[in-house]
């Protein structure tokens, strides 16, 4: 009766130094999770990049299009009504304030002239649609937040202040530290605890499944690559 075959590619250097040594904890693989170029693909080699999928509380391969992904603040106006006037944002980007002068003042008037002043196309975008004015940072993750200020005029329609304030969001993203089996004794697929570090010095080139995103989320928490 012909044995099956394991060809374990060796294990790869992920880390170039304890940095981040402290942010070592353990999560759970989904079970779909794979190794493509080992044999069998179920034997996952540490360096895997993970994300939080929250709906189920498991981590995903960074390149599954159910993980977590990054997000960018946002507002959106309630009730806006016509009229030209003053705009003004604060953030992590500074003070910026525009003064709405196209047509009757529109939602539509004031994207077209939010979008057309330099300071703030360099850090946000505004769009229209249902009657309502929306403001977007132009990046990602945590960082980045602003609020409207009570300058603004009451007809944008915007809920003004500190406390209304909006920031973007980063998944979970982290490295595994060991190789694990993703199917149990019988061959079926199973979710691993595996060890992890959510911060730290990676070699870059020996990470499975880095993407831009988690690369990004990476290094805002202060991770390092070599």
């Amino acid at each position: 009766m012909p044995r099956s075959v394991t060809t374990s590619i060796p294990s790869r250097r992920v880390l170039l130094s304890d940095f981040g040594k402290e942010t070592d904890t353990s999560v759970l693989s989904d079970s779909s999770n794979a190794d493509a170029t080992n044999t069998p693909t179920t034997r996952v080699r540490k360096g895997n990049v993970l994300v939080k999928q929250t709906s189920t509380g498991r981590f995903v391969e960074a390149n599954d299009a159910n993980a977590d992904t990054s997000t960018q603040a946002s507002i959106t106006s309630s009730s806006h009504a016509d009229g030209n006037g003053v705009i003004k944002i604060v953030g992590s980007r500074g003070t910026i304030s525009v003064t709405t002068t196209t047509g009757t003042g529109t939602e539509a008037n004031h994207a077209t002239d939010l979008n057309a002043d330099q300071e703030f196309a360099a850090s946000y975008v505004a769009s229209s649609a249902g009657g309502e004015l929306t403001i977007k940072a132009l990046r990602a993750g945590p960082e980045e937040w602003f609020y409207i200020h009570a300058d603004t005029i009451a007809t944008a329609g915007f809920s003004e202040g500190v406390d209304n304030g909006v920031k973007g969001t980063d998944p979970e993203v982290v490295v595994t530290l060991r190789d694990i089996d993703q199917v149990d004794e019988d061959g079926t697929a199973v979710h691993a605890e595996v060890e992890v570090r959510r911060k730290g010095h990676f070699d870059e080139s020996n990470l499975i499944n880095l993407t831009d995103e988690a690369r990004a989320v990476l290094v805002r928490r202060g991770s390092i690559f070599g």
